[in-house]
């Protein structure tokens, strides 16, 4: 009898460390296929080196291509496997610096990988926050999108994505990554992909807060945002409407001309003033508000007294314009640099260093040293 039940007991055991090793190699398999994606994405070139400007293949009427193709069942993959892990984690997340944070990057695909990635260093080797709107506009938006959320399937502590206005059903399908899906995947007739990446959009995180002192967030702030516990009380998966504590998160926009709060010119939303943002910093033990939402020339702007800052990491805006883009890195110790670069275009040859051009053997410059957490300096000569 005794012989019998020992008997079960190591087949039970033994069925569970066969479990358990299939588990393990299981997601194994997963990481292999995430890096392999990973590393395809990473390596894409433009089929036509001469092209290089989303203005010069508007100009010539083509449309520009990479010499990578993305799978369909590749893509759905990753959707449901970041559906997940953004479901895992809070709509306000708790981060600690060292960081970088990133704005828009509307599908600049190439910006992206060339220009941030490959300078910065991918996860895991580098910590990334970045603040929305990754579609729409650009030619890239699939793999700008995917990418991200690949990375963040396969180092989920090493990069974080918020929630901008872009992110939203209603304005992607206005603004090109609709017809993007529709263009890449013709035989998809009930455009169950787009479809997915909303679904996916709807579980993304709304904020965060880096070391308790820096708030991020795609739009603004708000006035019905008064303590911390409100996140909590956000149901996802969720839409965004035209109005209430998310719409401001991820359409309100600073403003100079009023002191508190007034409609947005958007149509949608509100502008902030400086007595909002020192009022929200009083109730919150904030002292600083990072955020994107607003193409800036120089790829970062100030407002609110330099209470608040915009960044933008789209260079070259959809080839129209000749705006710098900029990354914010924080430090441990909460020191933060701005660096600016210009486009992978035929122009960015040059950056701009103290209002003298220069030969750039890369295209990153030092902005704003900050010698302690918030004591911005006039940009130095370098």
């Amino acid at each position: 009898m005794n012989t019998g039940v020992r008997s079960r007991d190591a087949l039970d055991k033994s069925g569970k460390q066969t479990d358990k090793s299939n588990r393990r190699k299981a997601e194994e398999r997963i990481k292999g296929e995430l890096e392999s994606f990973i590393r395809k994405l990473m390596g894409a070139k433009l089929i036509d080196e001469k092209t290089k400007t989303l203005t010069e293949n508007k100009q010539n009427g083509s449309i520009p291509e990479l010499d990578i193709k993305l799978d369909q069942k590749e893509l759905k993959e990753i959707c449901l496997r970041v559906r997940e892990q953004f479901m895992l984690e809070p709509v306000l997340l708790k981060l600690q610096a060292p960081i970088c944070v990133l704005g828009d990057l509307h599908g600049q695909f190439l910006d992206l990988r060339v220009k941030m990635m490959e300078k910065l260093g991918p996860p895991p080797k580098q910590k990334y926050l970045f603040l929305g709107d990754y579609v729409d506009r650009g030619a890239f938006s699939l793999e700008t999108v995917t990418m991200l959320l690949a990375m963040k399937v396969r180092y989920p502590k090493h990069i974080y994505l918020l929630r901008g206005n872009h992110e939203t059903r209603a304005v992607n399908k206005m603004y090109g990554f609709f017809d993007e899906c529709k263009r890449r995947f013709p035989d998809d007739k009930k455009n169950e992909l787009w479809t997915l990446y909303q679904h996916v959009f709807n579980c993304m995180p709304m904020s965060a807060v880096i070391g308790e002192k820096i708030f991020c967030t795609h739009g603004g702030i708000s006035e019905d945002l008064l303590s911390w516990k409100q996140f909590d009380r956000i149901n996802r998966p969720t839409d965004i409407t035209d109005l209430g504590l998310l719409t401001d998160l991820v359409w309100a926009d600073p403003c100079n001309e009023t002191k508190r709060y007034e409609m947005s010119p958007r149509g949608i939303s509100m502008v902030f003033g400086q007595t909002a943002v020192e009022d929200f910093f009083a109730n919150l033990g904030i002292e600083l508000i990072v955020r994107g939402h607003q193409a800036v020339q120089e790829g970062y702007e100030f407002s609110a007294d330099k209470k608040c800052l915009t960044i933008f990491s789209a260079p070259a805006y959809c080839g129209e314009q000749d705006n710098l883009a900029g990354i914010l890195a924080i430090s441990k110790n909460l020191e933060c640099i701005i660096y600016t670069f210009k486009g992978v275009g035929k122009n960015a040859a040059t950056i701009t260093a103290g209002g003298q051009e220069k030969d750039a053997a890369h295209p990153w410059h030092i902005l704003l040293p900050i010698l302690q957490f918030h004591q911005w300096h006039i940009p130095r000569q370098m």
